[in-house]
This record gives C-alpha cells, sequence and structure tokens, in this order.
C-alpha cells in the first residue's frame, strides 16, 4: 500500500465495555470512588443535641436520633460516622443532665 491510499478496512466499534470491567465498574470494591455511606441520623442527633441548650425536648429527640444512629451503624458495617454518633449521644445526655439539675444534684451527693 503506497502512501495515499485509503485502507478499505474498518475497526470493530465496541459499544460495551468487557463483563469482567463492567463488574469492576458496578462494584463497591472499585479503590477509585470513595464510599459516601455516612448514617444520616448522625447530623439531626448533633443539631437536636446542640438544639437542647434552648429547648430541653429537643435533646430528648438528639438522644433518640444519636442511638438510632448507633444502632444502625453496628448493623451496617458499610456505614461510617459512629464516633460522631457517640459524640452526639455523650452532647445530648450532658446537656439534658445540666438542663434538668442532674448535674449539681449529683455533685452534692459526692461532697
Amino acid at each position: 500500500m503506497s502512501f495515499g491510499e485509503s485502507n478499505n478496512k474498518t475497526l470493530p466499534i465496541i459499544t460495551k465495555p468487557p463483563k469482567k470491567q463492567q463488574i469492576l465498574l458496578n462494584s463497591s470494591e472499585n479503590k477509585n470512588t470513595p464510599s459516601k455511606d455516612y448514617e444520616g441520623f448522625r447530623i439531626a442527633g448533633l443539631a437536636f443535641s446542640i438544639l437542647g441548650v434552648f429547648l430541653c425536648p429537643v435533646t430528648i429527640l438528639g438522644i433518640v436520633f444519636s442511638t438510632i444512629s448507633l444502632y444502625r451503624i453496628n448493623q451496617n458495617p458499610r456505614l461510617k460516622g459512629k464516633g460522631l454518633a457517640l459524640a452526639d449521644l455523650i452532647i445530648g445526655i450532658t446537656m439534658l443532665a445540666i438542663i434538668t439539675g442532674a448535674m449539681p444534684v449529683s455533685v452534692a451527693l459526692i461532697l
């Protein structure tokens, strides 16, 4: 074939990736895409626990949401955010104790 002559052979067009690549793209084992499975109740628990400074009943909602979040994270190992959910629970219980006056009573009993 000399310069200027066209090649009549056409290359096949591949429209789908091979099955092995397709499985890798759909699986969660693909290391290029980070897993974003965060538990949503943990943010609600934090918000309600902090708002408990102003409204006591809202603190109870924060404790409930944090407990639900911890339960769901322990049931599903793919979910993340256990540390924040635990911190939300501690903040909520502490806020409730401060607001209801349980802290001064417990300090008085210790002294």
